[in-house]
């Protein structure tokens, strides 16, 4: 891993050379420029400097022991960390045109020869180190945004399963459960099949929370969501669809089907006794059912309509019935 060392907020240049005066020189020509020299003999020595600075311009003698400079910066366009360090290579031996027939297949940008233009070398340094400060720059703008990006992304997920999910009951929201009878208004419209509707209402939720507070309303609440998920099948869906009422969508469905089911709805909880705080609570709900005919080709609020008043016309004729 590599374990960059910031000395300063100066850019880093890296001088490589097998001779100590030739290091003194460059490092002479280059005080002028505000950086950093890091130094080198060695072409294995330079592939550590390189790992252990954050380097931004590499001035690399080509003749070097053990490890020539081509070798070396062939090494590093090898990694991606330091694939596009730019690299000057310096030789006292060999002439542009061989830096050009080989140093230009090793990734270097440019060539100097000793005795070099101090004055040529300040400017194509100052060029090469602006353009790779640029370049992290704009990696490290890249990075950010994608992490930014990423982030996003992850609380988008985040936001629509909470979306989807009620928090208290963790049925569906309504949001959730439109969007899955309208995939089922497709479907059905494909198979001819019809689907139904059950509208369901607590009977007297209003009294529980009076009398035993709002904690054993929510009590209550998650209670009738873990009944439901028992008695419905796997295909169903139920939502909460407001504060005390519920919403069944139950695929190729029909009339006769649905009523079957309300009733097993409406026994389950009738029957069921909940338990808060040494309290028995016996709740019983109203029910209103309604069918989806693809041959009619109803508008889904209509059908859904058609449930809710069916569950107010029962709640009028006494509560804790099923009315279609």
């Amino acid at each position: 891993m590599r374990k960059e060392v910031k000395m300063n907020n100066k850019p880093s240049i890296l001088i490589v050379d097998d001779r100590k005066e030739n290091l003194v020189s460059l490092e002479r020509a280059l005080e002028d420029l505000d950086v950093n020299i890091i130094k080198a003999s060695g072409g294995n020595e330079a592939l550590q400097k390189i790992l252990e600075f954050d380097i931004n311009l590499a001035i690399i003698e080509v003749e070097l022991p053990e490890l020539d400079g081509y070798k070396t910066v062939r090494i590093m366009r090898k990694s991606t960390r330091t694939r596009h360090l730019p690299v000057i290579f310096i030789s006292a031996i060999y002439s542009e045109y061989y830096y050009k027939t080989h140093g230009l297949g090793t990734g270097a940008v440019d060539f100097i020869t000793y005795p070099f233009d101090k004055e040529l070398l300040i400017e194509k340094a100052k060029v090469l180190l602006e353009l790779d400060i640029f370049r992290k720059k704009l990696e490290e703008e890249i990075r950010l945004r994608k992490f930014a990006e990423k982030k996003l992304k992850k609380s988008l997920r985040k936001m629509e399963k909470l979306a989807r999910k009620d928090l208290l009951t963790k049925l569906s929201t309504r949001w959730d459960m439109m969007e899955k009878i309208n995939y089922e208004k497709d479907r059905a419209i494909r198979s001819k099949k019809p689907f139904a509707f059950i509208m369901s209402d607590i009977d007297d939720f209003k009294k529980i929370n009076d009398k035993y507070g709002h904690n054993a309303g929510d009590y209550v609440l998650e209670g009738i969501a873990r009944l439901f998920k028992i008695v419905k099948r796997k295909q169903d869906v139920a939502a909460r669809w407001g504060g005390e009422e519920f919403l069944f969508m139950l695929p190729e469905t029909s009339m006769e089907g649905v009523k079957i089911f309300a009733e097993k709805i409406r026994h389950k909880i009738e029957s069921h006794v909940f338990e808060y705080n040494d309290h028995k609570i016996h709740i019983s709900l109203t029910i209103g059912v309604s069918l989806y005919e693809p041959s009619e080709n109803p508008e889904i609020f209509d059908c859904i309509t058609k449930a809710d008043k069916a569950l107010y016309r029962g709640k009028a004729e006494g509560k804790n019935r099923i009315v279609s």
